[in-house]
């Protein structure tokens, strides 16, 4: 078996990424730590994209109030750039 070096700031990263869902908040710590590895203001994960009648599962590294995630569920997702783009590509704004 392989080796493999990684740095530090990269196995917190990876650790925090498997400990995710059951982390308490949940993923809190993957997208603050994903949020300085890219040097990102702001981190969002989409496990399942809002939909009329299907708020989602959007989760932020910003905690926003409930009426904001609302807002954002029933509203904003659809002008979102980044919503429907092909899987497998990376995308910035």
């Amino acid at each position: 078996m392989r080796d493999y070096l990684i740095s530090a700031p990269m196995n917190e990263l990876l650790l925090a990424l498997s400990r995710g869902p059951v982390a308490d908040p949940p993923w809190q710590e993957f997208l603050r730590l994903l949020g300085e590895a890219l040097a990102a203001d702001y981190v969002t994960l989409i496990l399942r994209a809002p939909r009329e009648g299907d708020a989602g599962l959007v989760i932020n590294s910003v905690v926003l109030s409930p009426d904001a995630v609302n807002a954002y569920n029933e509203s904003f997702f659809a002008l979102d750039p980044f919503v429907n783009l092909p899987p497998g590509e990376v995308f910035t704004v």
